[in-house]
C-alpha cells in the first residue's frame, strides 16, 4: 500500500550601531568616531535577517545641543552600514561623523534584505532631520517612519526596524547597541490528507488573497492607513524572494506521517504580510487540489477557499491547517447496495433418486 501527499506551492532582531553631522573640525580631530556592531537572534526562514545573514542596515540619526535641544543637528541620513564578513560593521568614508561632548544623540535603523531591495518603490523610509525653517521641535516628535510601505507578492523580505536614543557619549570609539524587531506579520499553511493510501494528494497554487498590501508605519504609533494598492492582491506561500511568486515546478516532498493513521501532513514556506486587524472575513487561502489513483486523476485543478477575518501582529508567525478528505472536495465515493437476490427456481426439478454402491 502507498500513499503520496504533495504539496506544489504557488508562488527580535539585535544590532548595534553609532552615528553623526554639521560637527566642527576641531571636535573631529580626537578621533572619537561614530561605529557599529550587529548582533542578531533566531533563524526561522532563509529571508528572515538574523546574525548571520543581515549583510547590512540603514541608519538615520542626530543630536541636539543643551542650549537648544529643538534643534537637530543632522548626521545620517539613510546611511548604510555594511558587514565586512568578518563581523565588523562599517560605513563610506565619505560619511564619518565624530561624537560631539554634552550633546545627545538620537538614532534609528531599519533593513530590508539586499540593497537593491530598498528602492521607493516599495516604501520611502524618513527622519525629520531638517531645521532650515527655524521652527524646530522636540526630538521626540522626530522619529523614523515609512511611507507608502508594498508588501505582497511583488515584495517578499523581511523588514527589520529599532532605535537607540537620549543618550550621550561616555568615551571615544563608543558604539551605539540597536536592538531590532520584526516589523511584519508571517504565514504559512499544512494540509492534512485524509485519502486512503493508495492516492496522491497534490496541492498547489496557494496564495492569500485580498490582504492589505499598502501601510505606513511610524515609529511611536506603529502601522496605519493599511490599504490595498491594487485589486485583490495576494501573497504565495512560498520563498519568493521577491521574484513575483513563481510557482514551485515540483512538488515539495512529504513531511511527517502521522504515525498509526493513514493522514499525511505537508507544510507551505511562509510568506511576509502587513500586520492588519481586519474588520471583516474578506480574506481568503486559495489553493488547487489533484486527487490521482495511480496514473488517473479522480480530481485535477479543483479550486477551493478558505475565508477567514485575520489579526495579524507585527513579529509573530501564523499557521493555518486545512485537512482535505473527499467530503471537503466532493468528491463521490463508491458504494455497494443490495438490490435482490433471485429467488430459487420452483419448476426445476428438485429430487434425484441415487443408487448406493456395493
Amino acid at each position: 500500500m502507498r500513499k503520496h501527499f504533495f504539496l506544489l506551492a504557488a508562488g527580535a532582531l539585535a544590532l548595534t550601531a553609532c552615528t553623526s553631522e554639521d560637527v566642527i573640525d576641531d571636535v573631529a580631530s580626537t578621533r572619537n568616531v561614530i561605529q557599529f556592531e550587529n548582533v542578531v537572534n533566531k533563524l526561522t526562514r532563509a529571508e528572515d535577517l538574523t546574525t548571520g545573514t543581515l549583510q547590512h542596515f540603514n541608519v538615520f540619526g542626530f543630536y541636539t545641543m543643551p542650549e537648544n535641544a529643538n534643534v537637530a543637528h543632522k548626521l545620517f541620513d539613510n546611511v548604510t552600514v555594511t558587514n565586512d564578513g568578518t563581523g565588523k560593521w562599517s560605513y563610506d568614508p565619505q560619511y564619518v561623523k565624530y561624537w560631539v561632548p554634552g550633546s545627545t544623540y538620537y538614532f534609528y535603523a531599519y533593513s530590508c534584505g539586499s540593497a537593491e531591495e530598498l528602492s521607493t518603490q516599495y516604501g520611502t523610509f524618513s527622519l525629520d532631520m531638517d531645521d532650515k525653517d527655524g521652527i524646530g521641535k522636540p526630538a521626540s516628535e522626530r522619529v523614523m517612519e515609512i511611507d507608502n510601505y508594498i508588501c505582497d507578492n511583488t515584495h517578499q523580505h523581511d523588514l527589520i526596524f529599532a532605535s537607540n536614543t537620549g543618550f550621550e557619549a561616555q568615551e571615544v570609539n563608543a558604539s551605539v547597541g540597536f536592538s531590532f524587531d520584526h516589523l511584519l506579520s508571517k504565514l504559512k499553511a499544512t494540509f492534512t490528507s485524509g485519502f486512503g493510501e493508495e492516492y496522491d494528494v497534490v496541492i498547489k497554487n496557494v496564495s492569500v488573497r485580498n490582504i492589505r498590501n499598502r501601510g505606513d508605519y511610524n515609529f511611536k504609533t506603529g502601522w496605519a492607513n493599511q490599504d490595498r494598492s491594487t485589486f485583490s492582491p495576494l501573497v504565495y506561500l512560498l520563498n519568493t524572494k521577491g521574484d513575483g511568486g513563481v510557482p514551485a515546478e515540483t512538488p515539495l516532498t512529504v513531511v511527517n506521517k502521522i504515525v498509526g493513521t493513514s493522514q499525511m501532513v505537508v507544510e507551505t514556506n511562509t510568506a511576509y504580510v502587513l500586520p492588519c486587524s481586519y474588520q471583516s472575513a474578506d480574506v481568503n487561502i486559495y489553493f488547487e487540489v489533484d486527487v490521482k489513483y495511480g496514473n488517473d486523476y479522480v480530481i485535477k485543478n479543483k479550486a477551493l477557499t478558505a475565508t477567514f477575518q485575520p489579526q495579524w501582529n507585527p513579529g509573530y508567525s501564523y499557521v493555518y491547517n486545512i485537512s482535505i478528505t473527499p467530503v471537503n472536495i466532493n468528491m463521490k465515493e463508491i458504494t455497494f447496495t443490495l438490490d435482490t437476490i433471485k429467488e430459487w427456481d420452483p419448476t426445476t426439478p428438485g429430487s434425484t433418486d441415487l443408487t448406493i454402491d456395493k
